[in-house]
């Protein structure tokens, strides 16, 4: 989750600092970059959720109402089992238990799922100004040349 979040990250970075101003007098980040870092947020969504489905186990979908930790009926059991580590509260555990539940099984989650794909242009859509803006006669030019190639 890291390297996709800090490639991304480094995308938007390399848009903005290789952008160029526009005739109308706006700044406009480089396309290239741009859909680099949105291809690469939208085709590794899934694989992010599927690591945060693993850390939750089933409690991303069977996680107790808040009510039940609030009753004093069952409050002392749900608290006693939902521990993982000594120094950290049962409030806080339950409270990351929910943001997985929130983000991996309600339906707001499976909606930012489909818009973290799809929300700006299917990933087709970045290949193909991907490949439009990318100087690929160049990039075969020094592959050529590292090889020993003439033309």
């Amino acid at each position: 989750m890291i390297t996709v979040a800090e490639l991304v990250f480094a995308a938007g970075v390399a848009a903005a600092a290789t952008g160029a101003k526009r005739a109308s007098g706006i700044f406009a980040p480089n396309v290239l970059y741009c859909n680099v870092g949105r291809y690469h947020a939208g085709v590794n969504i899934y694989h992010e959720y599927e690591i945060l489905a693993d850390i939750a186990g089933g409690l991303a979908a069977t996680l107790p109402r808040e009510e039940d930790f609030l009753n004093p009926e069952t409050a002392d059991m749900l608290n006693k089992y939902i521990m993982r580590k000594a120094d950290i509260p049962a409030e806080k555990v339950y409270r990351a238990y929910r943001l997985i539940e929130n983000l991996i099984s309600s339906a707001p989650g499976a909606a930012a799922q489909i818009s973290g794909i799809h929300g700006g242009g299917s990933p087709i859509m970045e290949k193909i100004a991907i490949r439009s803006t990318y100087d690929i006669e160049g990039k075969k030019k020094i592959a050529k040349y590292l090889a020993g190639i003439e033309d």
